[in-house]
């Protein structure tokens, strides 16, 4: 990003953000959106093929092809990450170009293997209250963390950004995560979904 105004209140951000919007929101939905598009086709033929269920033989297939799958998307997310680190946009490397395109497709044998390893886990541990109310209010608990870290780190908020090393950054990140769990559990006593999914029934219509 290129270097921008001084930013001190959350104005400030908004102003600054108006500015490269247009361009960052382009590339979002052109690199990022057939990807999710496809992300969201694929969960919703696997949940109709009751994928997840234990005899289904699709799910066996991955279950035995875990190991390929795992090392296949750990090698094309390896070349991703060369090649972003290559990448500078004053002399673009066209290989380093060509590699970016490695992302999407390691991300689909690691989201599969993450699938794989979580069912396993999920069938042989019984996980606390507010890892299932955190996944029952997934986009509550996504926006909650960023309204909370955007207030820890930014300038508009308490500036802890510019003291933190990436040590510091890992240990505020898990609290704010451990903090919207315990949001979560707290909110399903109460009600039946996080408030933001209740507007996205609605919207959609699916309630």
């Amino acid at each position: 990003m290129p270097e921008g105004p001084d930013i001190v209140t959350f104005m400030d951000a908004v102003a600054y953000r108006q500015i490269d919007w247009p361009i960052t929101f382009s590339f979002v939905v052109l690199f990022n959106g057939p990807a999710a598009f496809a992300a969201f086709c694929l969960g919703l033929a696997g949940a109709r093929a009751g994928l997840l269920q234990q005899d289904n033989p699709h799910y066996l297939w991955l279950r035995r092809k875990i190991i390929p799958i795992t090392l296949a998307g750990l090698t094309l997310s390896l070349g991703y990450a060369i090649a972003e680190a290559n990448l500078t946009p004053e002399a673009p490397d066209w290989s380093a170009v060509a590699g970016m395109a490695l992302g999407p497709l390691g991300a689909l044998f690691l989201s599969t293997a993450y699938l794989v390893a979580i069912v396993e886990l999920a069938r042989r541990v019984h996980f606390p209250q507010a890892f299932v109310a955190t996944g029952k209010s997934s986009l509550t608990t996504y926006v909650l963390q960023g309204l909370i870290g955007g207030v820890l780190v930014s300038g508009y908020g308490l500036g802890l950004g510019a003291q933190m090393g990436s040590a510091g950054y890992l240990v505020t990140a898990l609290a704010v995560c451990l903090a919207t769990m315990l949001f979560a559990r707290v909110w399903q006593i109460q009600f039946r979904r996080g408030p933001l999914e209740e507007v996205l029934r609605a919207i959609t219509g699916s309630r």
